[in-house]
């Protein structure tokens, strides 16, 4: 009772330290897969000199590298460092609500802020990124009608208009509150983020302790105390729900870069997002879907054009197939293989002859004669198919 029942892991948490891990702290190894971890969680690693990094990985880091291999194929090379911030297409794109594959703004929802928002600078994509969640929600409708005009802008106090201009007058992001005890208390920032994080748990009795600390501070730099508590009252129901604006920009600027491509590379950028979910039925549906609203013709897979993965060719998809159900990955390279070494395949009977059947057999084959792979070669599917029998049988 009150005992943990089983060992976990962090999906993405890495343990590093100076020396020898187990110099610090024990350590424990999954029999099943060799996988070692510390003993401790990541409330008591820092305290033992170890730091506790998060490394995660975006599988959208994956198609937008894929999307420039399309590009480069075809002789156009980008740098997505160097793309320009203020892409008129790019925002255009987003504020018509096109958002599917793009990243961090893929939502049903986000779609509809989009359209609301019609953004135009990459703040306000970063806002939506920092808003878009259950806490902040409740701001969305000001932040939406002050940029348009439609509510009037109050900060609490003149002298915080700069910090608090560029998000109309809401407190948004956790470096905005670190930059209000600065100018108001004259807080360190390391002071500052003490207090937010304080405020954000709710420990009484250092809140209490950090108060007076803010009031004497607020004093000193000649704010009333009335404004001193409004700002305070300000920052408690902000610090719960603020979000990191470095996190959000860099999100902000993957899903920008994806926008980008999405509107001046619509092709490789599908066909890539294609290539990513190919073991995703849902996702892999609803992207076949979106290339199809984005009117972009998809080529059926060919056994001698097609590659194992989704590639462009003539302005069109061409279907890859790794995307073709119950086609195993090893039956694909045998495929490739075979017509890599030996050139294109000029019958059934000579793609037969040529692939080992153990690899790619009935099943394989019977999937890709129904996929339209052999159509090319001048036969029907259902010749093939009873073709198919008498040479492999039923299984």
């Amino acid at each position: 009772e009150g005992l943990h029942r089983r060992a976990s892991t962090h999906a993405a948490g890495i343990v590093i330290g100076r020396d020898e891990l187990a110099e610090y702290v024990p350590l424990w190894r999954d029999a099943r897969t060799g996988q070692i971890a510390t003993q401790y969680t990541m409330d008591y690693l820092e305290e033992c000199g170890l730091v506790k990094m998060d490394f995660l990985g975006l599988r959208t880091l994956t198609v937008m590298e894929n999307t420039r291999k399309l590009l480069r194929a075809q002789g156009i090379e980008i740098d997505l460092d160097a793309i320009p911030d203020d892409d008129a297409p790019t925002f255009e794109l987003l504020s018509r609500g096109q958002n599917k594959c793009v990243f961090q703004f893929e939502s049903s929802g986000m779609g509809v802020l989009l359209r609301r928002m019609k953004p135009s600078r990459l703040e306000h994509l970063i806002a939506l990124t920092a808003i878009y969640r259950p806490g902040p929600m409740e701001d969305i409708d000001h932040y939406i009608d002050a940029r348009s005009g439609r509510a009037s802008i109050a900060y609490p106090m003149p002298r915080l208009e700069p910090i608090l201009r560029e998000t109309y007058g809401l407190v948004v992001y956790q470096e905005q509150i670190l930059e209000i005890l600065q100018l108001v208390a004259g807080f360190s920032f390391g002071q500052a983020d003490f207090l937010r994080r304080t405020l954000g748990k709710k420990h009484a009795e250092e809140v209490a302790r950090m108060k007076n600390s803010y009031l004497e501070g607020t004093t000193a730099h000649g704010v009333s105390t009335r404004d001193a508590r409004a700002i305070l009252t300000l920052l408690e129901q902000s610090a719960g729900h603020a979000f990191n604006k470095s996190h959000a920009a860099a999100y902000t600027l993957l899903g920008y870069r994806t926008a980008y491509l999405k509107a001046h590379h619509p092709v490789e950028f599908m066909a890539a997002n294609l290539t990513s979910e190919i073991n995703n039925p849902d996702m892999f549906a609803d992207y076949m879907a979106e290339a199809e609203k984005m009117f972009i013709e998809v080529i059926p897979p060919d056994v001698n054009t097609s590659e194992k993965f989704f590639g462009v060719r003539d302005g069109k998809i061409v279907y890859g197939l790794a995307g073709i159900r119950r086609v195993r990955r090893d039956a694909i390279d045998e495929i490739l293989g075979k017509r890599s070494s030996g050139g294109p395949f000029r019958s059934f009977a000579d793609f037969m002859r040529r692939v080992d059947t153990r690899i790619v057999n009935r099943k394989v084959v019977a999937a890709l004669v129904k996929s339209e792979v052999f159509d090319s070669l001048g036969e029907s599917r259902s010749a093939l198919l009873g073709r198919l029998d008498k040479t492999l049988g039923h299984e």
